[in-house]
């Protein structure tokens, strides 16, 4: 069994049967500052609702502190029965409808959010759900990368003066590395491109910009239209995307925004 050694004293792991999920999820929000420096690591104690009906509760949420990406976070201990708990809960946490509810949830448990930035996010793109088990799990990684969710362990290792030392392994979120925001044509809407990051935006809903074509000096003015649940972008003077059905919202040094097509 491993144990560490910091600064003369020892750490030893907890045992398998010693940690209540409760205390974990405790402990994860005490070290959150050091554990995810790029995330707000906050409670998340809200209902999910699959599309067939199936409510599923989360624990935490890790939101990028750009509003660009966010997880939602299933705390698990490694002697849970996976095929009869975890994955059936996993599922519909990586299928489920997310809304304004879940915006009051997150601004509740994390007054400190930005609630316009908040909304856009949960508006944008599907989030991903994060598994945190205490002990690896190997036999978990396939079945869960099966329904787009990732497994991270997290081993709490305590010393006599009742220390914590932590251990992380496994799959980490990354928040996103460009400054780019993908869109996707609506397959029904042709004209509507919905926007994978809305937080990024640098305009709120009914408003305009100007956006240009790549290799080309030619500008666009493009309209933002919120839903309840979704943002998307509108141009109001041509359809300079025609045929694409993905691109990527860049902005450039300069300050000019520019659409590079991406996928036909």
């Amino acid at each position: 069994m491993a144990r560490l050694l910091l600064r003369e004293e020892w750490f030893e792991p907890l045992s398998l049967h010693a940690q209540y999920e409760a205390e974990f999820e405790r402990i994860l929000l005490a070290y959150a500052e050091s554990l995810f420096p790029s995330w707000h690591l906050v409670p998340f104690k809200a209902d999910v609702r699959s599309e067939e009906g199936v409510v599923k509760r989360a624990d935490l949420a890790l939101i990028d502190r750009e509003y660009r990406r966010w997880w939602v976070v299933e705390v698990e201990m490694a002697r849970h029965d996976f095929n009869g708990h975890v994955l059936p809960q996993v599922r519909v946490l990586s299928f489920g409808k997310y809304n304004q509810t879940h915006v009051g949830a997150l601004l509740r448990s994390a007054p400190q959010l930005d609630p316009d930035r908040l909304a856009a996010m949960v508006r944008g793109e599907q989030p991903r759900v994060w598994v945190v088990v205490d002990r690896p799990r190997p036999d978990w990684v396939r079945p869960l990368s099966a329904v787009g969710a990732a497994l991270g362990i997290v081993e709490i290792f305590r010393s006599n003066t009742n220390q914590h030392s932590i251990r992380v392994n496994g799959e980490q979120p990354q928040p996103p590395a460009t400054e780019s925001i993908e869109c996707r044509r609506d397959p029904l809407v042709l004209r509507l491109w919905s926007v994978a990051t809305p937080a990024q935006l640098p305009v709120n809903d009914g408003e305009t910009m100007d956006i240009y074509m790549d290799a080309d000096e030619r500008s666009f003015r493009w309209m933002r239209r919120d839903t309840a649940d979704s943002v998307y972008l509108s141009c109001t003077n041509g359809n300079p995307l025609q045929g694409f059905k993905r691109a990527d919202l860049l902005r450039l040094e300069d300050g000019r925004w520019v659409f590079k097509a991406a996928v036909r």
